[in-house]
């Protein structure tokens, strides 16, 4: 694994404990500071998943103290916040839904599994997942995360598998080898980056693609016509999304608060 920056760890976890006071499911640190890709104007990605009986009020009153935290949180370690997704919280419910089958875009059998549009979660929520590090209750996260990392493989196969057959010619792409054809579709299709550091949990999560790739096509496609029938859309828009306006409203004034100008605090969208 990368190693991580114990202050940050340490300080990245503390704010998700002030924010939630402890009633959070799971929480992971992600994105480029976990895979090694970050650059100098990278932000801090974090995701908090809420268990679903927490009162939708209440998990307001979390998030927003969580968004000023965030932002706290860049300006310690000199990282530039996100203002448009300062963060991601979402409850157990949502995740679920994605998993379930929100993340992708037509769920009929006969057409090619497509991934939701870019300005829905769910992708982002599945990838940052897949390929964080648990900061608070490390089972739960782990647990969610291979599910995740599972989701993203099965999409994989549906691009690549005809019965027991691997294409080596898929839409966008020359004709290549098994490895090249998998990390430009993890690229393309959710943003991880086709030649992570090593070791990372990016690198661990292109490892595991690639083994159940290799697994799972030797077995034919059976279990994924049984997986795909059983993907649903969802059916209600996440709680918390509905208040994105208000969590970057509440990030700049943050902002202004501290002295800084907004101008320092570029966005980094799309998210």
């Amino acid at each position: 694994m990368t190693v991580l920056d114990s202050g940050l760890l340490t300080d990245a976890t503390t704010v998700v404990k002030d924010s939630f006071d402890g009633k959070e499911s799971f929480s992971c640190l992600t994105g480029g500071i976990v895979s090694g890709t970050a650059t100098g104007t990278s932000d801090i990605d974090l995701v908090v998943v809420l268990p679903a009986h927490i009162p939708l009020a209440e998990a307001m009153r979390f998030r927003e103290a969580f968004t000023r935290h965030y932002v706290d949180l860049h300006r310690r370690h000199h990282r530039t916040p996100d203002l448009d997704w300062p963060g991601e919280v979402l409850y157990t419910t949502d995740l679920a839904a994605a998993l379930d089958g929100a993340v992708f875009l037509d769920h009929r059998p006969e057409t090619p599994l497509s991934l939701c549009p870019p300005d829905q979660p769910y992708r982002y929520w599945i990838s940052m997942i897949a390929t964080g590090v648990a900061l608070t209750h490390p089972a739960a996260f782990e647990d969610a995360a291979i599910r995740c990392a599972a989701a993203i493989a099965n999409h994989l196969l549906t691009q690549l598998v005809t019965g027991s057959t691997f294409r080596t010619s898929v839409p966008g792409h020359a004709t290549a080898s098994r490895r090249s054809v998998i990390d430009g579709l993890l690229q393309r299709d959710w943003g991880l980056a086709s030649s992570p550091p090593h070791p990372s949990r990016l690198a661990v999560v292109h490892r595991q693609v690639h083994a159940a790739v290799v697994r799972l096509a030797h077995q034919g496609s059976g279990h994924l016509t049984q997986w795909r029938g059983q993907l649903c859309p969802a059916t209600t828009v996440p709680a918390l999304e509905q208040c994105a306006a208000n969590w970057r409203r509440i990030a700049r004034k943050a902002i202004a608060e501290r002295a800084h100008a907004p101008e320092h605090y570029a966005s980094t969208s799309p998210r």
